[in-house]
């Protein structure tokens, strides 16, 4: 048991790195449009608010010897900061795992009664049809961004546009090799698609 216990973490752990590499995705993708989308007159008066008037601006005030109180102390926040993110990046892909698992479960859900054609599924052939699409969610989820960035021409970005594409094949190449190796793993495993995250 403690043996099976382990592969699903470790089978859940690849597909956690499969979905922070299609967070790094997304947010690549974000980095080179929003900032055209802000500057845009129209998306500008629509959701940004106007500028107020102009606030006093405080004056500087005069830096005080550091006393030892003070960098201890910063010395103590800045080792359990240090902690805190070596803990976090340990539990990381298995909590991000579980959050990914969560949303393209729901988003599932979601499409099953479309594709059934609202008839009545048995609860097996249910699970089954919500691990199905939850794989080809996953894996259109890791596409879609590449082809945004098949619109960069369209966008004036400071960086070339062969970066800009590079980088974005990168990041869609590492969410594919993590998921796919998710599911090779578990099919070797002998783990079922249903309790894949």
């Amino acid at each position: 048991m403690a043996q099976l216990l382990k592969k699903h973490m470790a089978v859940n752990a690849l597909g956690g790195l499969g979905y922070i590499s299609l967070i790094f995705q997304w947010l690549w993708a974000g980095v080179i449009f929003l900032p055209s989308l802000f500057e845009n007159e129209v998306f500008q008066k629509l959701f940004l608010p106007q500028e107020p008037s102009a606030k006093p601006v405080p004056q500087d005030v005069p830096a005080d010897d550091i006393s030892i109180v003070a960098l201890i102390l910063g010395i103590t926040v800045t080792v359990v900061v240090l902690v805190i993110t070596v803990i976090i990046l340990i539990r990381l892909p298995n909590a991000v795992a579980s959050v990914g698992k969560k949303t393209t479960t729901t988003v599932a859900h979601a499409v099953i009664p479309t594709i059934s054609h609202h008839k009545k599924l048995t609860p097996k052939k249910e699970r089954l049809l919500t691990a199905q699409l939850v794989r080809i969610i996953k894996f259109v989820a890791a596409l879609l961004p590449m082809g945004l960035l098949a619109f960069v021409y369209a966008v004036d970005t400071e960086l070339s546009t062969n970066v800009v594409l590079l980088v974005g094949a990168v990041l869609a190449l590492g969410s594919f090799v993590w998921f796919s190796l998710e599911y090779a793993i578990a099919n070797a495993f002998g783990i079922p698609l249903e309790d894949i995250f």
